[in-house]
């Protein structure tokens, strides 16, 4: 359809005429155009400065250029994210799956309201597994047809892109040689009116393609974008739907479990009472209490902590008053008698009967041989499973 537009406009539309401008065409026409396109690429590719006149033409081409290549990338991305997601999303329900499970058997062996509690959790994990399989589903359909729209849609577009961009770059080689013709032009010179005609008529074929690509161009990336605003709009609201219903369902549960939870009993925990005092007890007082009562408290554990210091001197020394032990000179003075004795201490520590300190008196006497120098050692057998040759390689080795 759009190669008829391209014809129609400048001839009768009869067979005969169809490719008037194409009979003429000779060979080296044909290589002088492919000349100067490619000339117009290396000029694009060195980033060569175009004619403002035929920028400011081509403005709004190049923006639904801009605009397609963004639907493209983003559409590519969009693609790669949704596979990752539903991908995580399965891993995500086959953990809530094993975790409910996992809670219902093991409050099994629980008792009251610590197996109510568990069972309950296990229960809203299944739950939240079988919604969140809900929302894979829309999930996964939007993933297909996001497929099908980038690998037809798009690259039709793609392709009707590339034949503009082809058609501009032809164009413009051919303005660039019809400039130089008309440069060049000179009445008396022969032939040269012709190459001129040759260069305009090129020129006008390549405006015509143009002018035709650039309009199916234009048509085809808003068609593009307002398709895929419709895909999402239509897709993406049944996952919404689930998403939202997902949501509610499993606040509601979990807000059920709260209110059961929360009516069970608690427990205290309390670390040494000798050492700290409850946690009822150690909690801050109301907000009148003055600085005077803080000193008081501080006072009072100070000599809670002095009382558990002499009670722990008791527990070590074995004897009622610590402060007389502390202070006496048992601990400054340094023990040289052989049976760790002083002279100071009192008569009825030492034995003074010589009776008793002969029955006590320890006797010293030459020890028995237990080894002989001149004997020699039997040997030990090896255990099994050792070689010779291992040991020495041991041997080496140390």
């Amino acid at each position: 359809m759009s190669s008829a537009r391209f014809y129609e406009t400048s001839t009768s539309g009869l067979n005969f005429d169809r490719f008037v401008d194409r009979f003429d065409e000779s060979t080296f026409t044909k290589v002088r155009q492919q000349y100067w396109t490619a000339k117009q690429l290396i000029r694009s590719k060195l980033g060569k400065k175009e004619d403002e006149h035929l920028l400011a033409s081509d403005a709004e081409f190049d923006a639904k250029l801009s605009l397609f290549r963004s639907l493209r990338e983003t559409s590519d991305q969009m693609l790669c994210c949704i596979d990752d997601y539903q991908h995580f999303l399965g891993e995500l329900i086959q953990m809530e799956i094993n975790f409910g499970r996992m809670l219902k058997e093991e409050s099994k062996s629980e008792k009251d309201d610590t197996a109510r509690a568990m069972t309950a959790i296990g229960r809203v994990q299944t739950l939240s597994a079988h919604h969140r399989q809900q929302i894979r589903g829309p999930l996964l359909r939007f993933l297909s047809e996001l497929q099908v729209f980038t690998e037809r849609a798009i690259m039709d577009c793609a392709d009707t892109v590339d034949a503009a961009e082809r058609a501009r770059i032809e164009y413009r080689g051919s303005l660039l040689w019809m400039k130089k013709t008309s440069n060049e032009l000179d009445p008396d010179t022969e032939n040269a009116m012709e190459n001129f005609r040759t260069a305009q008529s090129v020129v006008r074929r390549n405006k015509e393609r143009l002018d035709g690509l650039k309009l199916d161009t234009l048509q085809k990336v808003d068609l593009l974008a307002a398709s895929r605003c419709n895909l999402f709009s239509q897709l993406l609201e049944s996952y919404q739907k689930c998403l939202y219903k997902y949501f509610d369902q499993i606040s509601s549960a979990y807000s059920r479990i709260y209110t059961v939870v929360s009516g069970s009993k608690h427990y205290e925990f309390e670390v040494l009472k000798e050492l700290m005092e409850p946690a009822i007890e150690a909690a801050p007082n109301e907000s009148d209490e003055t600085g005077e009562d803080a000193v008081v408290e501080r006072s009072e554990s100070l000599i809670e902590i002095d009382e558990m210091n002499q009670q722990m001197d008791r527990i070590l020394f074995g004897i009622e008053d610590c402060q007389n032990v502390l202070d006496s000179d048992i601990f400054n003075e340094r023990d040289d008698s052989p049976l760790g004795q002083t002279e100071d201490l009192p008569a009825t520590t030492s034995p003074t009967n010589p009776t008793q300190m002969g029955n006590t008196k320890a006797e010293i006497g030459p020890l028995p041989e237990k080894y002989l120098i001149n004997s020699q050692v039997p040997r030990i057998s090896p255990p099994p499973g050792w070689s010779a040759n291992r040991g020495k390689f041991s041997l080496q080795m140390v």
